[in-house]
């Protein structure tokens, strides 16, 4: 029987999040385990419908790392492959000056 590849048993091939803060116009501030720090612009998930609640700010900002990803509740998460491949990184020498809620 052939074995088949786990992630759990390579957790270095996932990017895995440590923190998450929301910012204004619907991004997040990522935090990885490995010390990097990106931002991922959420706007596009406004537009689909798994994702409706989120256009409440309220509840967007209720954004939280669950099992080393983010998510809202137990039905709205994000695969943490997409947030890190799809964040732009936050380099070393700026200061960005974002508005946390």
């Amino acid at each position: 029987m052939e074995e088949r590849f786990k992630y759990e048993d390579r957790p270095d091939l996932i990017p895995a999040v440590s923190a998450v803060i929301p910012l204004m116009d619907y991004k997040l501030l990522l935090t990885f385990k490995s010390g990097e720090i990106r931002i991922y612009d959420c706007s596009w998930m406004l537009e689909e419908k798994l994702f409706q609640p989120l256009k409440d700010y309220e509840f967007f900002v209720k954004a939280h790392v669950s099992d080393d990803t983010v998510a809202w509740n137990s039905m709205i998460d994000m695969g943490p492959d997409d947030l890190y491949e799809n964040s732009v990184p936050v380099l070393d020498n700026e200061v960005p000056i974002m508005m946390a809620v």
